[in-house]
């Protein structure tokens, strides 16, 4: 009927191809970017010059029209997925190494800066995850980008477990990395790159990242978040290249049209409910979309745990029904308006204050009680 991870673009064509009106397909950005990680306790990772030759190399624009084809990347973007309101401008974007239109003079000045640090024949090991999208595709595409400034590169992929601990006890030179998220927030996206995080793979020493993390997170002044995020990002891609990013990842669901309830969100971690979900021989899209969410509370099952659940009266339905048309608003603003998410969230904590939980509440689960 329909899985949730993601499909790559050649899966969703050949099956719209095979199953025509039968099939329905939604597309996100996703909060999700592939970065390649340079370990600065590993000689020549330590030398700025390096750092900025690589990320100058890579083709970004092109290499995002090419590979949104054949992998699930498609955005080129900065430290927040397009579309989000902290999200970098493409003419603020376009300020940062690597980032121009420009990419054959963007390589010749890499070139040059590799013949200042005496790297001019650099050779290094990229450690890539053994998992195919979007990880090989990106890896055999940044080995080709480097080879075009002279460097040249071998791969090696560990399964999962074996990654993440390659990066963790810092035996990697250079490294996927892949940092996702729930929401858009800076908070939440930001804290992989600080200094003190276990996720700071790079293994800078930068308190600066720190210190602009924290002033960016405490200030109540948007624009003076926005001015923050933007040295944030300079400092991180651009000043001192403590990683490398390449794109956001791009999430496309096919289902079955009879699917109902269920609407992409940004993220792969919400709107996995699925007591919001039906099937349906007939009706479209818009149907679905102003139709309720759901079938009746009285066609679904009861679960309970031990005794049988005593009958719903009049008083508990309409706390069910607020209850589920707070998660309702939660899932159109993650769909429509990525900015509202934290409104969202707020106004559904303050739902489910008012809303006794138990045990054996219908459709109660770990993620009813997490968020109380």
């Amino acid at each position: 009927m329909i899985q949730f991870r993601g499909f790559t673009p050649s899966d969703r064509d050949q099956l719209a191809s095979a199953l025509g009106s039968k099939i329905a397909v939604q597309e996100s950005v996703w909060n999700c970017s592939i970065q390649a990680a340079l370990n600065q306790q590993k000689k020549p990772f330590d030398d700025e010059r390096v750092r900025r030759a690589l990320t100058l190399a890579l083709d970004r624009w092109n290499g995002s029209k090419a590979l949104s084809r054949i992998a699930i990347v498609k955005e080129v973007s900065g430290i927040q997925v397009p579309g989000t309101p902290w999200a970098t401008p493409p003419e603020e974007l376009e300020k940062l190494a690597g980032y121009g239109r420009d990419v054959n003079a963007a390589r010749a000045q890499a070139r040059r800066l590799l013949k200042e640090a005496g790297q001019e024949n650099l050779t290094f090991t990229l450690t890539n995850r053994a998992v195919p999208m979007p990880y090989e595709p990106i890896g055999v595409w940044l080995i080709d980008q480097w080879r075009q400034i002279g460097v040249n590169v071998k791969q090696v992929t560990l399964e999962s477990a074996a990654w993440f601990t390659a990066q963790k006890e810092g035996r990697h030179e250079v490294s996927t990395n892949a940092p996702c998220n729930s929401i858009p927030e800076p908070d939440l996206d930001l804290h992989w790159f600080r200094a003190n995080s276990p996720a700071n793979y790079g293994r800078h020493k930068d308190a600066v990242m720190d210190d602009l993390y924290r002033r960016q997170s405490r200030t109540t002044d948007p624009d003076e978040r926005r001015k923050l995020l933007r040295q944030f990002e300079k400092r991180l891609y651009d000043e001192e290249v403590h990683f490398i990013h390449t794109f956001a990842w791009h999430r496309i669901i096919p289902h079955l049209a009879k699917v109902r309830g269920w609407t992409i969100t940004p993220s792969h971690f919400l709107n996995q409910q699925l007591d919001t979900v039906w099937l349906s021989e007939s009706g479209g899209r818009a149907a679905e979309l102003r139709g309720p969410s759901r079938p009746p509370r009285s066609s679904r099952k009861h679960h309970s745990r031990g005794a049988d659940r005593p009958v719903e009266g009049p008083q508990d339905e309409a706390q069910h029904f607020e209850r589920d048309d707070a998660e309702q608003r939660l899932v159109l603003a993650l769909t429509q308006d990525d900015w509202r998410v934290p409104i969202a969230l707020r106004q559904l904590d303050v739902a489910l204050r008012d809303v006794p939980l138990d045990d054996c509440a219908v459709g109660e689960d770990e993620v009813h009680a997490a968020l109380r």
